[in-house]
């Protein structure tokens, strides 16, 4: 009997020795920071660790300081990066129900049928630079440099040459349907010039050949009030632009030049975006720097949410604001810095936003 219990104790002081050799024992996941370990599980031995501020994607993150043991990359990054099937600068884009389009440099235009996740090219024909674009159904007015303007009514599959004679001076740098039927073009040498029968004859409203003056966007916030917007000068019609009153503006306004975009939520709540920031203004006489320190990009705005996007005048990288309360503050929205330089968004609904920049780039959530 005390051979039989021998063995028994020694059966149990091997268990016991090796129950404490594997609770000892150090690896990459028990919990503790041992054997040299940067922090609990990783570092030193064992797997990278994840730095959730280093602006690269590290460790368990599946994406620049997103995922795994991060904040997931949904919530850091709300607009998404998808393809637009090109490399090229993209500059404005403009959306109509679940119609988008954009356009780019060298005469590029992309279209989509389903707000935006999805792009696919379009012809125009043209290697032109175009400067503007809108869409309504499936209506498409891209107007450029050399007096060029062209309509689709396909989407873009095939346009039709609307180019005005006598303006090929011009550079047309918007255009604005009211509807199929009607709309207005504005570009360099103080040129507008509008169309009541689809593009086939335009009258022209103003023309200054010795010009070295713009109209560089439009904005309508009703239908008795159209804005035009132009070096330190800014147009009103009442008549979808068959006449205009320009407007007095303040000698204490900063300087109105190189502008990008209009967007008037109001005759008395209007934004301008261009090399001065984005500028505000409660009559359109008074116009106020909102001091962003961004430059250079495009605004959209819903019911009462806002988008801007543009540059850091600081580092010259890619920036988007957004506002929920009709453009009264603003917020810095994160992107994933690839050093993109944005020039254009649109909201198309509650739930829908496109954001367009340079080197193809399209981010949408």
């Amino acid at each position: 009997m005390r051979k039989v219990g021998s063995i028994a104790q020694l059966v149990m002081l091997i268990a016991l020795t090796g129950f404490l050799s594997t609770s000892c024992k150090k690896t990459c996941d028990d919990g503790k920071k041992n054997q040299e370990e940067e922090e609990v599980d990783c570092g030193g031995p064992c797997k990278p660790c994840s730095d959730c501020n280093d602006g690269i994607q590290s460790g368990t993150e599946t994406g620049i300081d997103c995922g795994g043991d991060c904040t997931p990359c949904s919530l850091v990054y709300p607009f998404n990066k998808v393809a637009s099937g090109t490399s090229v600068s993209l500059k404005k884009v403009e959306c109509a129900g679940v119609n988008c389009a954009a356009i780019g440099e060298g005469g590029l235009l992309i279209v989509s049928t389903d707000k935006g996740v999805t792009w696919s090219s379009a012809n125009t024909g043209t290697t032109d630079e175009l400067f503007g674009i809108d869409i309504s159904g499936n209506t498409i007015f891209i107007c450029g440099e050399k007096g060029l303007i062209k309509k689709s009514t396909d989407l873009g599959q095939t346009f039709i040459d609307m180019t005005i004679s006598n303006r090929d001076k011009v550079q047309w740098n918007d255009v604005l349907l009211f509807n199929d039927q009607m709309g207005i073009v504005g570009g360099s040498k103080l040129a507008l010039s509008y169309t009541d029968d689809g593009g086939t004859t335009w009258n022209s409203v103003k023309y200054s050949f010795d010009s070295q003056r713009s109209y560089y966007a439009f904005s309508i916030p009703s239908d008795n009030a159209l804005y035009a917007v132009g070096d330190n000068n800014i147009q009103l019609s009442s008549d979808f632009g068959k006449s205009w009153t320009q407007i007095s503006l303040s000698d204490d306004n900063p300087e109105l030049k190189n502008l990008i975009d209009v967007h008037y939520l109001s005759s008395s709540r209007a934004f301008i975006t261009g090399e001065p920031s984005v500028l505000f203004s409660r009559n359109s006489i008074e116009w106020y720097d909102k001091a962003l320190y961004t430059a250079f990009g495009g605004i959209s705005f819903g019911s009462s949410s806002g988008l801007y996007a543009g540059r850091d005048v600081a580092n010259e990288r890619g920036k988007i604001l957004e506002t929920l309360d009709s453009g009264i503050t603003w917020k810095q929205i994160p992107v994933v810095d690839e050093g993109v330089r944005f020039n254009d968004c649109f909201i198309i609904d509650e739930s829908n936003s496109i954001v367009i920049g340079e080197k193809g780039t399209i981010l949408r959530r």
